[in-house]
């Protein structure tokens, strides 16, 4: 009773299965049967195959051998028996790779053992005809540090950045706090900037204003895919003024020359967004001299800045 219980309810598990398999099958199937001369000693193949027919609800035509037109989709069915109480079935079709189920039969009871293996192959059958689910696409590699900067050593990339800067000239005193903007063309790493920066502030020279145009090289390494370092050195031409009393050479307007370098660290905040932080160490070449009466007051030697840039890229010739 348990036996023809178990048997029943694979019985009606297999017509919901073979429902949709044929609504995926372009065409009729074809299941052919073969078996070895081991299962073949106590196993009837016409009655294994008229079971199978059975078990596929008529759907689709069961025929003997692997012989034969391949025209139409086809299902192979393999019977083996490995040992006198083991049956294996191997079943190949659709797209899917081989399946296989083994199978603890009685060869006293051939009927038994017949049925057995046709609810297995039946089982099996189906499987190859479903449609296998999509897998997810895989997640795109992480690139390396290395990979980066192959990649930004072929680009060319437009840079365009915004910074809040401040400096401090200890000659005079003077602290000093603006913006700077910055237009820079890389390629192979290497980095062409052209730099604008307004600053203003107070020292021993009072209120003081600080213009200038740098340009300058830089290069980039990249230590990982959201993270890398910047550094370079510019010259830079500038003109500073001084309010109240001060004069400058006699003029309330002067200009002057600062070499200076950078390194910065950078965060990815975007695709093509990166965050810094630099210093910006440079050195006044042209002195200047402030006088009100008898009092001077010199600017000259360390000029000592430091930024936070948001820095955009525009990859040129990108499509």
């Amino acid at each position: 009773m348990a036996v023809a219980a178990g048997l029943g309810a694979s019985s009606l598990a297999v017509p919901e299965a073979l429902a949709q398999a044929q609504a995926t099958t372009p065409r009729a199937t074809e299941v052919r049967v073969s078996m070895s001369k081991a299962a073949s000693a106590f196993l009837a193949e016409p009655r294994v195959r008229r079971l199978l027919e059975i078990e596929l609800d008529g759907a689709f035509r069961v025929v003997s051998g692997f012989s034969g037109a391949l025209g139409d989709p086809l299902v192979f069915v393999w019977v083996d028996a490995p040992s006198p109480d083991r049956a294996v079935v191997q079943v190949r079709g659709g797209r899917r790779p081989a399946t296989e189920r083994r199978l603890a039969v009685d060869p006293r009871s051939p009927d038994v053992a017949a049925r057995f293996v046709a609810i297995a192959a039946a089982e099996l059958v189906q499987g190859a005809l479903l449609p296998q689910r999509a897998r997810p696409a895989p997640a795109p590699p992480r690139k390396s540090a290395e990979d980066l900067e192959h990649e930004a050593r072929q680009a060319r990339i437009l840079e365009l950045g915004g910074a809040g800067t401040g400096a401090f000239i200890p000659s005079s005193s003077t602290w000093l706090g603006g913006s700077t903007l910055s237009l820079a063309l890389r390629q192979a790493a290497l980095s062409e900037r052209l730099t604008l920066r307004w600053l203003g502030g107070s020292g021993d020279a009072g209120s003081t204003r600080w213009g200038e145009a740098a340009t300058g090289l830089g290069y980039s390494v990249w230590l990982s895919d959201g993270l890398r370092l910047s550094f370079g050195a510019e010259a830079a031409l500038g003109a500073v003024g001084l309010d109240g009393q001060w004069q400058l050479d006699g003029a309330p307007w002067q200009t002057t020359v600062r070499a200076g370098a950078w390194i910065a660290g950078e965060l990815r905040l975007g695709p093509r967004q990166w965050l810094g932080v630099s210093l910006d160490p440079g050195w006044i070449v042209q002195p200047l001299t402030g006088a009100r009466g008898e009092d001077t007051v010199q600017m000259d030697g360390a000029f000592l800045g430091a930024s936070v840039r948001l820095t955009s890229e525009l990859v040129l010739g990108e499509k």
